[in-house]
């Protein structure tokens, strides 16, 4: 097996310290979003309509590694479209689209 350089070692940590699943139920309007982090730091999960305008905030502090789920039925009534998830720490983020 070979082995990756010293910084490119830290480089493939540092890639995939957070991730994040959304599952939706459409009948229910129900949606659940589970997410992982690995590394203690601050992690933000927001939410954003189709033209980048932020909707809500629904994470915002600090965490320690770990699984984590946030459910988003309390807002899902009122969203009707296509919107973004965005799931970021103090590195980098991901963002996932999502139809309500």
């Amino acid at each position: 097996m070979i082995e990756p350089a010293i910084g490119m070692q830290n480089l493939i940590k540092e890639k995939n310290e957070i991730h994040i699943k959304i599952m939706t139920n459409p009948i229910t309007e129900h949606t659940i979003i589970n997410y992982s982090v690995t590394i203690q730091g601050n992690v933000k999960i927001s939410l954003f309509d189709i033209t980048g305008k932020q909707i809500h905030v629904m994470v915002n502090e600090l965490m320690s590694p770990g699984d984590y789920t946030y459910s988003l039925s309390s807002l899902r009534s009122e969203l009707k479209g296509l919107f973004i998830i965005r799931l970021q720490n103090e590195k980098q983020f991901i963002e996932e689209k999502v139809f309500f």
